[in-house]
């Protein structure tokens, strides 16, 4: 009989980890163990058993924590793909990143579990591009396991269930507003073909939803032999038909990619937690449903009224943030309970407003800064270090919003849209999901500090 792994932890997890699977250097090795039958036995067997008895916290409304609780939006989450460089390198600061910003600066970050279901992907267990992702995932689950044994990471439910109709109405809201983006935008967009081995690709940027200049995120799109010649033919009429091409590829991948969006947003409604994103696009997305979204040619100043300036901290191990929690038990923990009581009251608020709310965040940011540089000397030039290179921007695009208050825009009907989807997280029974508000969310974007003493 298949029982709950007794660490706490999904059981898929706690076989991954106890096996040495997290421990693989190797692509050959990695997938001559994950293709043992017995062990696609053992991890099939545990997923069954999780996905229709195992607890997961967003099951229960008594689990949920008090404090400043986030869902890490695709963008954010280190074990997604989505809104990021897949590379083992950029793989690895995201990651870092991600310890280092919400790891010291939430209560608790919900993510999805992105394990139990491993074994229903075991057709790919062979496939080297394949096993090169997941292992990118193992060595992030492999650093993240001290916050999520902290209880600082918890993980929900993969699964969510919806009505047809209401869901293919949700989805339609948020594909309208990604077309809305699209549409004002693709003016910035510009392409290139790559030529990658014998294959050639069509990559796609556009500067208006890079959170980072100095790192553009670019999309790969493959191109076949007819595509291809629509790129090598002269001629006005040849460019126009690869032009529309082109603006057809980036409407179609804009609004899949914020099609995902509906999943955490329904996750922060159960969690009753903020949306945290690291990607402008999910950011724009959900401005443009509630109809506050800046124009797009001022979106940068738009930003930095909105944004706090926190403290990045040196290359800090996910052990040595706890430690770093734990010392910093004045500002910090202030800070937390100030953005938790600013972003997920509902109400609606006028810049004026806004302004102050940045403004009282501001000063409490100040106030953790001093006390982490304040920490115990032999810590302290370490912080200082990083505190004095870099830091980050916590923009804050959007506070919770009751339906009352927002009946007049399109978010009003989303909101009772994503009142009537129905979950079946589990296969013996199903739930309404009861929504009140839309969640705050906020952009966390990394920004160089002036050294003041060079002015």
């Amino acid at each position: 009989m298949v029982t709950k792994a007794s660490s706490g932890l999904p059981p898929v997890i706690h076989i991954l980890r106890d096996e040495g699977i997290l421990d693989i250097e190797s692509i050959q090795d990695l997938q001559s163990r994950l293709t043992d039958i017995g062990l696609i036995k053992d991890l099939s067997d545990q997923s069954e058993w999780t996905f229709e008895n195992y607890d997961y916290v967003d099951y229960k409304e008594s689990s949920l924590l008090s404090g400043f609780s986030i869902t890490a939006a695709g963008s954010m989450n280190p074990f997604s793909p989505t809104g990021k460089c897949n590379h083992d390198k950029c793989h690895a600061a995201n990651v870092a990143g991600f310890v280092r910003t919400v790891g010291l600066y939430a209560d608790q970050v919900y993510i999805p579990d992105p394990f139990s279901g491993l074994s229903r992907e075991s057709e790919y267990f062979s496939d080297p591009l394949y096993l090169t992702f997941l292992k990118t995932r193992f060595a992030a689950l492999k650093q993240l396991l001290p916050l999520i044994d902290a209880g600082i990471i918890r993980l929900t439910s993969p699964m969510r269930g919806y009505c047809r109709d209401c869901y293919k109405q949700v989805k339609q809201t948020i594909s309208n507003a990604a077309e809305v983006l699209a549409e004002e935008s693709k003016g910035k967009l510009s392409y290139e073909i790559l030529k990658m081995g014998d294959k050639d690709y069509l990559a796609l940027e556009n500067p208006v939803f890079n959170v980072d200049p100095g790192h553009p995120l670019l999309s790969l799109h493959e191109l076949d032999k007819k595509t291809i010649g629509k790129f090598q033919k002269s001629g006005a009429r040849s460019r126009g038909q690869a032009r529309e091409y082109v603006n057809k590829l980036f409407v179609d991948g804009l609004r899949r990619y914020v099609q995902r969006l509906l999943f955490e947003v329904t996750s922060c409604q159960k969690t009753h937690s903020t949306l945290v994103s690291a990607s402008r696009q999910e950011s724009l997305v959900l401005t443009e449903i509630q109809k506050r979204r800046p124009p797009l040619n001022h979106v940068d100043d738009w930003e930095q009224l909105r944004s706090v300036n926190l403290p990045l901290i040196g290359e800090l191990t996910p052990n040595e943030i706890l430690i770093l929690r734990n010392e910093s038990r004045n500002a910090l923990p202030r800070l937390r309970k100030l953005l938790s009581e600013k972003l997920n009251v509902p109400q609606k608020r006028r810049e004026d407003q806004i302004r102050s709310v940045i403004s009282e965040l501001q000063a409490q940011a100040e106030e953790v800064e001093v006390e982490l540089a304040g920490l115990s000397p032999a810590k302290e030039r370490k912080y200082r270090f990083g505190m004095g290179a870099l830091g980050i921007s916590f923009v804050l695009y959007g506070f919770s919003l009751g339906s009352a208050g927002v009946a007049a825009t399109s978010i009003a009907s989303l909101l009772a849209l994503l009142a009537h989807l129905r979950s079946h997280e589990r296969t013996d029974e199903k739930e309404v999901t009861k929504v009140s508000a839309m969640p705050g969310f906020v952009l966390f974007k990394a920004r160089e500090i002036l050294n003041r003493s060079s002015k």
